[in-house]
């Protein structure tokens, strides 16, 4: 996905310079015999670029936000290939743990689908630098992956987000979800698809419940 290369391509783009800004900086030190002692011994500039990347690279209350969904999960869920058509319903449990030092939380899903064992990885952050929250999804019944970012409404206590994934009925597809952090014991995912005429249906509902 074009998405996708663009992130990595600006992330590259920015550890190399925070890299050269580290190596130039400790020549610096060592051409006039002095000790590189963090950002204090680096040029005004160079300790405004790491001041930056230390402000970007550390979790926040955004990212606690997400403890709520952390942990062992029994969850049910319904969805509909087209609005008025009836649900398919099944169960599974899902797993999810921090990762990254506390930057991202991944989760592990295993269930049923259309009568086949159901796998499925999702990674869910924010970003400190667009301000939003972040999403990839993967699973056993393709071969594409779904990216999705959005903002979180307190009052509502919803994450909504907008992605896209390519579905192989329709081609490139977008679809909106919404997060609900009911407390810590529950929370909901709901998945919004377009009809060919734009009409927007609920293309999917899941209710998780924490293992006693």
């Amino acid at each position: 996905m074009k998405i996708e290369r663009l992130v990595k391509a600006n992330l590259l783009v920015c550890l190399i310079l925070v890299f050269t800004t580290s190596v130039v900086a400790d020549e610096q030190m060592k051409d006039s015999g002095s000790e590189m002692k963090g950002s204090g011994s680096m040029d005004p500039e160079q300790a405004e670029m790491m001041a930056k990347w230390q402000k970007f690279a550390t979790p926040n209350e955004n990212h606690k936000l997400l403890d709520a969904i952390v942990g062992s999960w029994e969850y049910t869920i319904k969805y509909w290939t087209a609005a008025g058509v009836p649900p398919e319903e099944s169960k599974g449990t899902s797993e999810s743990v921090w990762i990254m030092g506390g930057r991202f939380v991944q989760d592990r899903t295993l269930g049923m689908s259309m009568g086949q064992p159901f796998e499925g990885m999702g990674i869910i952050g924010y970003n400190n630098g667009t301000k939003k929250y972040s999403s990839y999804w993967i699973d056993n019944m393709g071969t594409g992956t779904m990216y999705s970012e959005g903002t979180y409404d307190a009052a509502a206590k919803i994450i909504s987000s907008n992605g896209t994934f390519f579905c192989p009925f329709r081609g490139m597809t977008s679809q909106r979800s919404e997060l609900m952090i009911i407390d810590r014991n529950k929370h909901t995912y709901d998945m919004y698809m377009k009809e060919k005429d734009g009409t927007e249906f609920l293309a999917m509902t899941i209710n998780y419940t924490r293992k006693q």
